[in-house]
């Protein structure tokens, strides 16, 4: 078993969603979509392994505010998204894909540098969906201020399991060789 709701109860405890509804709304969403246990035969692991290496690869995992709200973040291209889509739609709503073009501009020794990028995310607002990826590993907040490591539940998984966590992983942080 590598996450039970006894696992579940103890870390929103531990983000302090004790009160009010938090518990309420969130257990009866883990029921609902069966991911309780979640074991390495579940049904959902497979989408989960990929949700999880392409968060750490290329994503955000926070939970919001006073409610504790849980959002998951994807960044990359179109394509990337929609099949994260595709995956994710059993289980959890995910928004549309938003796109946005930025200007940048920046001050360097050589001068002023400027140039434009664009850049698209999706997002699952679903605290069900941020427990599990946390619980499986996957750092909250800032990843670039944190030190994390691949989690250890992974090194006993089955070789297939790996390697999908590795294409996710891999497939959202490089970039094409030039």
């Amino acid at each position: 078993v590598l996450v039970d709701e006894n696992r579940v109860l103890e870390f929103m405890r531990r983000l302090g969603k004790v009160g009010g509804n938090a518990m309420i709304q969130t257990l009866p969403a883990f029921g609902k979509r069966n991911l309780l246990p979640l074991r390495y035969d579940s049904p959902v692991l497979p989408v989960l392994i990929k949700a999880l290496g392409y968060v750490m690869g290329d994503g955000s995992l926070y939970f919001v505010g006073k409610t504790g709200k849980g959002i998951t973040a994807f960044f990359g291209k179109g394509e990337e998204l929609e099949e994260i889509r595709k995956d994710l739609a059993p289980w959890w709503k995910v928004s549309r894909t938003y796109h946005r073009r930025r200007a940048h501009r920046i001050d360097t020794d050589n001068g002023e540098v400027r140039f434009e990028t664009s850049s698209s995310f999706c997002r699952v607002q679903s605290t069900s969906l941020a427990v599990l990826l946390a619980l499986l590993g996957c750092p909250v907040g800032n990843k670039s201020i944190q030190d994390y490591e691949l989690p250890a539940w992974l090194f006993s998984a089955r070789r297939w399991q790996k390697r999908l966590f590795l294409a996710a992983y891999f497939g959202a942080e490089l970039q094409t060789p030039r």
